[in-house]
């Protein structure tokens, strides 16, 4: 798959339906060895701004669960995404 034809999918939560944003505005850690995705680091917006707020979500790759046509769905840990502030 290119990354063209994910960069318009949205990303969601399975348990909760939340949206987290699309693939567009999402940053990918890769193992530069491997060439493997390791997370996806989702940066969170505040309503009617594109500047985003301190906090990310990281989802380990393994959490990706299925490639939609139109969406990706994620699993969450029952503790939740893991947040990182930024500097």
């Amino acid at each position: 798959m290119r990354y063209t034809n994910l960069s318009t999918k949205e990303i969601v939560v399975i348990e909760t339906g939340e949206k987290l944003g699309d693939l567009q505005k999402v940053d990918m850690e890769i193992d530069p060895m491997t060439g493997q995705i390791i997370r996806l680091i989702i940066p969170q917006f505040q309503n009617f701004s594109f500047q985003p707020r301190k906090s990310l979500h990281t989802i380990p790759w393994n959490q990706v669960r299925i490639f939609g046509e139109d969406t990706v769905l994620i699993s969450i840990q029952p503790a939740g995404a893991k947040e990182m502030s930024q500097d």
